[in-house]
């Protein structure tokens, strides 16, 4: 190996493992979270969330996600049109260590049915009626279980 082959060689290894010190979208949104709580962070339409209800939401359906098994870098699908539910999928998967694959509703069933397969993901966060029969190991609507938490939230248990 020449002298330049080697040096590239162990340069290319020395990166390989260095942590960037960046922040993450993960660690500069939880930040906006803590400081500004009551800000609003997204307007859709009528919607309105702030910083704290956008963590919420998108905390517990990460929390889902890894309850399910969803693992580091593993993809899921997210099936939405542009709402608020999006931004929460996205922020979800984000947090759970996931990667996330949007897909547009608009789609033929077909061709959403051919990417899921293959993206090979088990994993289908939805935010519409649209399309109901797609097949994926694990499928979550949004809505279902947003309200479910929130339920959850208010009892009192003891």
């Amino acid at each position: 190996m020449t002298n330049s082959a080697s040096f590239l060689d162990a340069e290319l290894h020395a990166s390989a493992h260095q942590v960037s010190d960046e922040p993450s979208i993960v660690r500069l949104f939880d930040d906006c979270a803590r400081r500004f709580p009551g800000r609003t962070a997204i307007v859709c339409g009528d919607a309105r969330v702030t910083y704290a209800e956008l963590d919420a939401r998108s905390t517990t359906v990460a929390e889902i996600l890894r309850a399910l098994g969803a693992g580091e870098d593993e993809p899921v699908a997210l099936l939405a049109d542009a709402s608020v539910e999006m931004v929460v999928a996205m922020l979800a998967t984000i947090k759970a260590g996931c990667a996330y694959l949007p897909i547009d509703p608009g789609l033929p069933e077909r061709r959403i049915a051919a990417i899921l397969e293959d993206s090979r993901t088990q994993f289908l966060l939805r935010a519409t009626e649209r399309h109901a029969g797609l097949a994926c190991e694990h499928v979550l609507d949004l809505r279902g279980a947003l309200e479910t938490a929130r339920a959850i939230e208010r009892l009192d248990v003891v």
